[in-house]
């Protein structure tokens, strides 16, 4: 459709790219870290008659979707055809081009699934971005929320800026 739908808590880091292509629709409390690429649109390229540019765009494989509660982490690009289940999280630097699971751990390029979660806190502790105080060393921080910040680190969340959206 060209839209794109953004939900609730939607945090998206600087100098992340959203073209509008055949849509991106975005569930509530995203998380999408810096240089992070949103492609849902290709090129058409398969005639041997027509320079590339002439050739316009591929049927829509169905947009972007990112279901609630979804984590992406730097330099990530997502292509046409992407659905990123809840719960789930996106290694830096991967390249998603299909369907993940809800509350999955996937990763690279090619994309593999790299772990699923059996528990909901496993993906989003009690509280990952308050709890961890440097000054205080973790003192009276739950031992499930310390070992998580190893994993998830402390993500500063600004309000997200006025977007202005144009059409591809």
């Amino acid at each position: 459709s060209g839209n794109i739908k953004l939900g609730k808590r939607v945090h998206i880091n600087s100098c992340c790219v959203l073209y509008s292509g055949n849509g991106i629709l975005i569930g509530n409390n995203v998380l999408v870290a810096a240089n992070c690429t949103f492609a849902p649109v290709n090129h058409e390229y398969k005639s041997t008659t027509l320079k590339i540019i002439d050739q316009g765009h591929a049927e829509s494989k169905g947009g972007i979707v990112i279901e609630d509660n979804v984590w992406i982490g730097a330099n990530c690009v997502l292509l046409d055809g992407s659905h990123i289940g809840e719960g789930s999280v996106i290694a830096a630097g991967s390249i998603v081009r299909g369907i993940c699971n809800d509350k999955s751990l996937y990763g690279g390029n090619p994309l593999k699934l790299i772990k699923i979660t059996t528990s909901f806190d496993v993906i989003w502790p009690r509280s990952p971005w308050l709890a961890f105080d440097a000054s205080k060393k973790n003192e009276g921080v739950p031992v499930e929320d310390r070992v998580a910040h190893h994993f998830f680190p402390i993500i500063p969340l600004l309000p997200t800026p006025e977007i202005t959206i144009l059409p591809f």
